[in-house]
């Protein structure tokens, strides 16, 4: 019973994120288009004969000092909804790799939480339904059922409608850029104050073309945008750099933020925005990369 299980956990962003009405749950009700991206986090899972509960959880990475390894951490609430299902799984060992930026709006707990799902189900060969993991993960968080494919898709509802795209999303580099504050997402919600915009024309079919894409995408919105903002006034420069950029073709905020990322033709040119960034705002944390081809 030595099986090691390694599941990546892939950051997301959105490329937009339209915010409509409150519902009676609590949550609104949203419209986002999501991709998934090759800068991601990385669990190594392990049978552990300790009977103790939460799950043993260790971290390492460069985001490893910020990430608690306590209950409050989704993976360790991953296990205990999972095991909550199947009162035959036994306890496990964890190592969790962190590579994305905590609280920066990319998602990066959420997929934390679907990666371990998919890993204890192919540790202990749980016959779990696509079905039974979307409510488990839906439990967790409401970016976590998006998480569980980690491919390209319209997300609405509080995050429990997922729609998957019928062409293949345009290959592109991406730029991230996060001034180094950590937002709270239930804080942005908190300050969000809008008539809700009635819903906008979807991308129900993504443009073949790279450019065309970009045209599309600068007729959507980040409705959190000016409450982050508020929480978060080194957003702005990090908005204007990518903006002025000739390399970058599209630029927004990711969810709640503070990641800002930009989109480019080739990684090559991403990696080129990345080190212009850096060299004039050392003090941001800055990153290239691609969207992910294949999980």
């Amino acid at each position: 019973m030595d099986e090691l299980i390694t599941e990546k956990a892939p950051a997301k962003i959105n490329l937009y994120l339209h915010v409509h009405e409150r519902r009676s749950d609590g949550y609104h009700n949203l419209e986002s288009l999501v991709i998934f991206l090759d800068l991601a986090d990385e669990l190594v899972m392990e049978h552990d004969t300790a009977d103790a509960l939460p799950a043993l959880l260790t971290v390492d990475g460069p985001f490893a000092d910020a990430t608690p390894q306590n209950a409050s951490n989704l993976i360790v609430r991953a296990f205990q909804c999972m095991r909550r299902e199947v009162s035959t799984l036994k306890n496990v060992s964890i190592k969790l790799t962190k590579n994305i930026p905590v609280a920066a709006g990319l998602g990066g707990g959420s997929a934390d939480a679907a990666a371990t799902l998919r890993a204890l189900a192919r540790l202990w060969e749980i016959p779990s339904t696509d079905a039974q993991l979307h409510s488990l993960a839906l439990a967790l968080g409401s970016d976590v059922p998006v998480c569980l494919a980690s491919q390209p898709a319209w997300m609405s509802g509080r995050g429990e409608v997922i729609n998957s795209l019928s062409t293949p999303f345009p290959r592109c580099g991406v730029v991230l850029v996060n001034p180094g504050t950590p937002v709270s997402t239930a804080e942005v919600f908190q300050l969000y104050r809008s008539h809700f915009k009635t819903s906008s024309q979807d991308l129900f079919e993504i443009p073949a073309h790279f450019g065309e894409l970009c045209q599309v995408l600068s007729h959507t919105r980040n409705d959190l945008l000016s409450a982050a903002r508020s929480l978060c006034p080194a957003i702005d420069p990090v908005l204007t750099a990518l903006h002025h950029h000739p390399l970058v073709a599209f630029a927004a905020l990711s969810g709640s933020g503070a990641t800002c990322f930009a989109l480019t033709e080739t990684r090559e040119h991403a990696e080129t925005v990345a080190k212009e960034v850096r060299r004039v705002s050392p003090q941001w944390w800055v990153h290239a990369t691609e969207v992910k081809r294949h999980f």
